[in-house]
């Protein structure tokens, strides 16, 4: 975990999610959605920090102006809100002297997810792994080589 682009804490990610040590690492767990109940306005890390980067004993939260929690759907959970299938990725690295593609870099190799009305989801990987090429694919930003991509039953087309 870094934290003003310094190591503040490291190990195994079962060790630092249940045992956090620094009060940093400590405000990023506690800024999960699911720990809050609809209609309270969602912790960002300074109110559990101070500027200095020491810990807040007692964080406030207010509960939000105009909410319709009694309103609140549970989350579909028969129809993803985006649907990938198979989702590959290649951008043409070489072609012959008439154009043709020869060599192909794959970026994303045959990514399948579905996320639900409600879910949060995190992309992890190293650097270069495509991590912001699939985001931006499934915004519909980024060409894909081939298979799916369908956001809320519309598919997504290159």
């Amino acid at each position: 975990v870094m934290y003003n682009g310094v190591i503040v804490e490291q190990g195994h990610a079962q060790h630092v999610l249940y045992t956090p040590k620094h009060a940093y690492t400590k405000a990023l767990l506690a800024c999960q959605p699911a720990l809050y109940p609809a209609g309270i306005t969602l912790p960002v890390v300074s109110d559990f920090l101070h500027a200095d980067g020491s810990e807040k004993t007692t964080p406030t939260f207010t509960q939000k102006q105009n909410t319709t929690s009694q309103n609140y759907k549970a989350a579909n959970t028969t129809t993803p809100v985006i649907a990938l299938q198979n989702v590959t990725i290649q951008y043409p690295i070489q072609q012959s002297l008439f154009g043709k593609t020869k060599k192909w870099f794959t970026a994303v190799n045959d990514v399948s997810e579905h996320i639900y009305e409600g879910e949060i989801i995190g992309i992890v990987g190293e650097s270069g792994c495509g991590k912001t090429t699939l985001g931006r694919a499934m915004v519909g930003l980024q060409p894909y080589s081939s298979g799916s991509i369908v956001y809320k039953s519309t598919a997504l087309h290159t």
